[in-house]
């Protein structure tokens, strides 16, 4: 993912205490908050009927969006990757329903490019550096982390293993 999605590995990715996210958003928005990692898959969905783990299938024509079906649809699309091309991102998504959201508005800020929220002190374990992150923005993000976070979250750096195309933890 670091190339796809931290300028070409210029960038830097955060990791999260799952618990901590889990237990916050519940918390949030006074409801289920399912953290889960995506399913990649070889073939598309079937939008014809919707089958539950008990093997039961409900056709998907005249699902209520208040159901409990409509949730569960909207769960299993939420957490499919079309393509198992995709599955080294190891992708994890949280999920809320739209009243979820509503229910918590009064906890966030809303702001013109999206929703503003505070996490909870150990909701960030780490922040990982790209390879090719300049040495000012490492001196920013170390800055950050003393002056916010009383240098409570741990840095760490990546390396580029060009002999077996990996990525590599740093020994710091």
């Amino acid at each position: 993912m670091w190339s796809h999605y931290a300028n070409s590995y210029k960038g830097f990715c955060l990791e999260f205490d799952k618990e901590i996210i889990q237990s916050f958003c519940s918390d949030l928005f006074q409801a289920n908050c399912e953290l889960m990692p995506c399913i990649y898959r070889d073939s598309l969905i079937c939008l014809d009927y919707l089958e539950f783990e008990t093997g039961v299938k409900v056709p998907l024509r005249g699902i209520h969006p208040a159901s409990k079906e409509f949730d569960q649809l909207m769960k299993e699309l939420l957490f499919q990757k079309n393509e198992k091309v995709w599955g080294q991102e190891k992708e994890w998504r949280i999920v809320l329903s739209g009243r979820a959201i509503r229910n918590g508005a009064k906890n966030y800020e809303h702001e013109s490019t999206g929703y503003k929220i505070s996490l909870p002190e150990g909701a960030i374990k780490s922040i990982v550096l790209g390879p090719k992150m300049s040495d000012p923005d490492k001196k920013k993000i170390e800055s950050i982390n003393q002056e916010v976070y009383a240098g409570s979250i741990e840095l760490k750096e990546i390396e580029l293993d060009h002999d077996n195309w990996k990525l590599k933890l740093k020994n710091t």
